[in-house]
């Protein structure tokens, strides 16, 4: 009886393990900046995503391409009663999953700062695919605007501004706040 239950357990690890969940690259949307604005009625949020060009990541991977003359992302957006209603048509906009694991910042603009995030900060860290060490920053504009800068020497605006946060951080006392930290402070009563 402990040979057969063996067996049977030896099976189950064999033919049970493995890559379930795994996700093809040609099927993903890598998110690599989020912006999140106040929406043009009260209490409407507009979402903006700055989306890797899957093409190019391909053309390169590939040894393709070189062109270079379209940008390196795409730049989505859409406006909802809440986080969750203004990312819902943008998930139709492409045809891929949305895929916000290795995105880096998270842009607050001066209207949504002002209005409150926490609801916002509520539905970005449900979401399990959602990293906690991305950083959190207020724009003095809209953060669509600062998604949209010209990058210069890096590829995209959104990893430009991380990357510029890091420098700064390292080099000065500012600070870099990440989402878990924000909320961490947050949350704390003092």
């Amino acid at each position: 009886m402990k040979k057969a239950t063996a067996l049977f357990l030896s099976c189950l690890f064999i033919f049970f393990t493995g890559c379930w969940d795994s996700k093809e690259l040609d099927t993903l949307s890598i998110v690599i900046g989020v912006g999140i604005d106040a929406g043009s009625q009260p209490g409407n949020v507009i979402l903006s995503l700055q989306v890797n060009h899957v093409g190019d990541v391909a053309e390169k991977s590939t040894g393709g391409g070189g062109g270079g003359e379209g940008k390196p992302y795409v730049m989505l957006t859409a406006e909802g009663s809440s986080y969750s209603e203004a990312l819902e048509p943008l998930t139709k906009q492409i045809s891929r999953f949305l895929y916000p694991a290795h995105n880096q910042i998270i842009i607050f603009g001066k209207e949504m700062a002002a209005q409150g995030i926490s609801p916002q900060l509520d539905r970005i860290m449900r979401n399990w695919l959602s990293r906690m060490d991305q950083s959190l920053i207020v724009s003095n504009t809209t953060a669509e605007e600062l998604l949209k800068i010209n990058s210069g020497m890096e590829k995209t605006p959104g990893n430009r501004i991380r990357e510029t946060i890091k420098n700064r951080t390292q080099l000065s006392s500012e600070l870099d706040v990440s989402l878990m930290r924000f909320c961490q402070k947050l949350l704390s009563k003092t």
